[in-house]
């Protein structure tokens, strides 16, 4: 796509789908599977499309720790219907 268009403008990714139910009813096949989907494609996506960004002079927010503030991010996320 880079190479057709020279440039990235914006990534748009709503892929991925909703599971409902309590936090304790999924299985882990279930927990393991709406992870991939939602969380590590969407990933794999960013992680694609950085070097690109990286030519334009885009930037990252603690670029060093992306991995770790991902999986932090999502225990918050997790988390917060709980804590309210």
């Amino acid at each position: 796509m880079f190479d057709k268009h020279g440039r990235i403008d914006v990534i748009v990714n709503n892929a991925g789908y909703g599971l409902s139910g309590c936090a304790e009813e999924p299985d882990e096949a279930d927990i393991n599977k709406i992870l991939a989907a939602n969380l590590t494609a969407t990933g794999f996506i960013i992680h694609d499309s950085l070097p690109y960004l990286r030519k334009q002079g885009g930037q990252a927010a603690y670029p060093a720790n992306s991995m770790y503030h991902t999986t932090k991010f999502g225990i918050g996320g997790f988390l917060e219907p709980a804590v309210r």
